[in-house]
């Protein structure tokens, strides 16, 4: 999904300040479930969730869900993104076939040891606000910052 929101979190996550928080990895190889509770601090409403081959108690990935107008949407490193979209992109980047997207369970983030670095969520949350600013629904509305559709002129 194309959305200005993404281009601004990338930018803001892209630099030395945030990588500080990661020892090792990135944000999308150990650096996930930080990010999303990080997220969950600034996003009102929203969920931790995983995504992975759960029905073998595996959470390959950790994000953030928000509903806007009905809609779920899910927020990673990438930005938002629909069900589909998150779906094809962990099964287009990591080859998972099985894949299933829940609510986070934090016993299965802790088997798979997801819960590395996650005292720094605080932290990580102040220096994206910093950044970006407010992240409400509004500003993840799927229409924000879309041009306004132009009627013609009435002759």
């Amino acid at each position: 999904m194309h959305h200005p929101f993404n281009e601004d979190l990338k930018e803001t996550l892209d630099s030395m300040s945030a990588y500080n928080f990661l020892p090792e990895g990135t944000w999308m190889e150990g650096g996930c479930t930080l990010l999303a509770m990080s997220l969950q601090r600034l996003v009102p409403d929203s969920e931790l969730y995983s995504v992975g081959r759960l029905d073998g108690g595996i959470p390959d990935h950790t994000i953030l869900k928000v509903t806007i107008a009905g809609e779920q949407l899910f927020i990673d490193y990438d930005g938002l993104h629909s069900e589909s979209e998150m779906l094809d992109k962990v099964f287009e980047e990591w080859a998972l076939d099985g894949v299933t997207i829940a609510p986070a369970s934090m016993e299965l983030l802790v088997d798979a040891g997801m819960l590395a670095f996650t005292e720094s969520a605080p932290a990580l949350a102040n220096l994206i606000a910093k950044r970006i600013g407010i992240i409400d629904l509004d500003r993840l509305n799927p229409e924000w910052g879309e041009p306004a559709s132009i009627s013609p002129a009435l002759s």
